[in-house]
């Protein structure tokens, strides 16, 4: 139909254009002959293109409410209100449902749509309640899939803010949502902005609009702290936190580029013996002027950049070539993320088929902190391991859930008492008590305990009168890049000072 119109048109008004050069370069006279002629002409014509520009117009339409408009709501979106909020004097509140996700894994999408609309609909009734004063001029967007936002046109008035705050949280956590014969409730947190700083964000690059930019900054902190709320403020720099971001990025890719990642090896010392048993693997980076960046720097923003992975692969090649210089056993810490890698475990499986003979002495250590219960492929992992030899060592423990019982079943070999716990051992009766509960736990279970952190004589003599198996500290001895020269404070030890 649409290519039928065009056609029509274009040959209507060809034949129109034609006419008038004929008129224009032959004879005049001709005219009253072809009036009819112009007529048919137009008759044909108009209909049509009022047809076809009616169509464009409907066109056009659709096309800005699928740019402007929410799907499933109706409400202008995040495009729209880029647009709107270029205005001053402006507040506005980003609206975030708390773990929406859940809401649509354990009801299903439909019911978290129903949810979505219902939202949608008591947002709007904020204008139309015994509260409509404070709501007064305002507008609704539909953001993200779990997201809304209130944009006022008013001057920031700071008493004004938090009261209409408190009034949406309380609209939406005090009174649940009704799907489906099945009563839903949900919570929201908000990040508030009331100022357009356009200096601020233009100095570190941030090209959303200030005040959108500034209430997401916002949104993230209270997430960050538990809170209902927060309202933006220059104290949050977060702009300085989105360019170092992207700084370590930048730095971290480089370093896998220049091949500028190594493993540290810091000694573990048999508490019996006073020997060197086992070593940790401690991942560094070195940056271009010879410093040593160390993991509480990069590795999260590594995670969240996608490149661990990456990481956790060069380690253990590294490692894997070290240990065919010793007969030591080597650690190497595995995340959650690894674990649940396909590609990481595939590559894990492949080393070990590649090196059986050095996969008896490769410790894989999980944090017990990554709350692990809760995730199926950790057991997996596990036999896949065990079957090449491997042993596994539960790191941190202590900081998490420490479910004894989950313990026993993944079989794990060693259990690594977190630093939090050793390093408060000769001032905390607390401290002692969880220690020695741990110790006779692994006793009765044939498994063994590192302590980590042991920061001085008095700990490391504690450690060894309550029967941990092994040590390990920078009092002991210090990470270096080349485990054959690691070398131990001998004379702190008293199986081999001979004290």
């Amino acid at each position: 139909m649409k290519t039928f119109v065009k056609t029509l048109i274009i040959l209507s008004y060809t034949l129109l254009l034609g006419t008038l050069i004929f008129l224009e370069f032959y004879n005049s006279r001709l005219l009253p002959i072809l009036i009819p002629q112009l007529i048919i002409t137009f008759l044909i014509s108009y209909p049509a293109s009022r047809l076809y520009f009616r169509k464009m117009n409907n066109d056009r339409e659709r096309l800005i409410e699928k740019i402007y408009f929410d799907r499933i709501t109706g409400l202008p979106n995040r495009e729209k209100l880029r647009l709107d909020s270029a205005r001053s004097d402006s507040v506005l509140y980003l609206i975030n449902i708390d773990s929406f996700k859940e809401v649509n894994d354990f009801y299903g999408n439909a019911v978290g749509d129903a949810v979505i609309q219902s939202l949608a609909k008591r947002l709007r009734s904020l204008a139309r309640s015994s509260h409509s004063r404070l709501f007064d001029g305002v507008e609704l967007y539909k953001l993200e899939i779990d997201e809304f936002a209130f944009l006022f046109n008013y001057s920031p008035d700071i008493e004004r803010v938090h009261r209409t705050a408190d009034v949406i949280i309380e609209m939406v956590n005090d009174y649940p949502f009704q799907v489906e014969n099945t009563e839903i409730t949900i919570t929201i947190t908000l990040g508030v902005a009331s100022v357009n700083d356009k200096e601020l964000l233009e100095e570190f690059s941030i090209r959303t609009p200030g005040i959108l930019a500034q209430a997401d900054m916002a949104l993230k902190r209270a997430k960050e702290k538990h809170a209902s709320f927060l309202v933006y403020h220059h104290a949050m720099d977060i702009p300085r936190e989105y360019a170092e971001n992207i700084r370590w990025t930048h730095e971290v890719k480089q370093s896998i580029k220049e091949d500028r990642v190594f493993p540290y090896y810091q000694p573990i010392i048999n508490n019996r013996t006073g020997l060197i048993e086992k070593f940790e693997c401690l991942m560094r980076i070195i940056d271009e002027e010879e410093n040593i960046i160390y993991p509480e720097t990069f590795l999260k923003i590594s995670k969240r950049s996608r490149q661990y992975p990456t990481l956790s692969r060069i380690m253990l090649r590294k490692i894997i070539r070290e240990m065919k210089n010793t007969t030591k056993d080597y650690s190497f810490n595995i995340s959650v993320e690894d674990i649940q890698n396909r590609d990481t475990v595939m590559f894990i499986r492949r080393i070990l088929e590649n090196h059986w003979k050095e996969a008896p002495r490769i410790i894989f250590e999980i944090l017990e902190s990554e709350n692990i219960e809760g995730v199926p492929e950790v057991p997996e992992f596990i036999r896949l391991v065990k079957d090449y030899g491997c042993s596994i060592a539960l790191d941190d423990f202590g900081t998490g859930y420490s479910n004894f019982n989950y313990i026993m079943a993944l079989e794990v070999d060693l259990i690594k008492i977190d630093a939090s716990i050793i390093r408060n051992l000769d001032s905390d009766k607390n401290a002692m008590a969880i220690a020695e509960t741990i110790v006779g736990f692994a006793r009765r279970t044939g498994t063994r305990t590192v302590a980590e952190y042991v920061h001085s004589q008095e700990i490391y003599d504690i450690v060894r009168s309550i029967g941990i198996d092994y040590s390990q500290g920078f009092f002991l001895g210090k990470p270096e890049s080349d485990s054959t020269r690691v070398e131990i404070r001998t004379e702190a030890i008293p199986s081999v000072s001979g004290r």
